[in-house]
């Protein structure tokens, strides 16, 4: 579930500072679908890194009948947008930009 949820908040995260509260709510069996999601629920800068800061999240990943079957709160450090760290990561296409041109 966590490698699921990387890419909604912490996929350019520096550290993962720790888990809280988990809680493991219902059964898990082959065949399911599973999806995560996750809120943001604080944010602070790092007071010793001055590049980073930290957010506080609720994760929580779902079947798909929409059973709750995990949920934990955790909180990473992510560089601010001021760093550079984690941006321009996508390559600019040698023809320009996408467009809607003719169909």
């Amino acid at each position: 579930m966590l490698g699921l949820s990387v890419i909604d908040m912490s996929q350019n995260a520096v550290a993962n500072l720790g888990w809280t509260d988990i809680k493991l709510t219902h059964p898990v069996y082959i065949g399911d679908t599973l999806y995560a999601e996750s809120i943001c629920l604080d944010k602070r800068e790092s007071s010793s890194r001055p590049e980073m800061g930290i957010i506080r999240m609720k994760t929580r990943g779902l079947n798909q009948d929409g059973d709750e079957i995990v949920s934990w709160f955790r909180s990473v450090m992510v560089p601010k947008r001021s760093s550079g760290i984690g941006q321009d990561y996508f390559p600019v296409a040698k023809t320009g930009a996408l467009t809607l041109g003719p169909s």
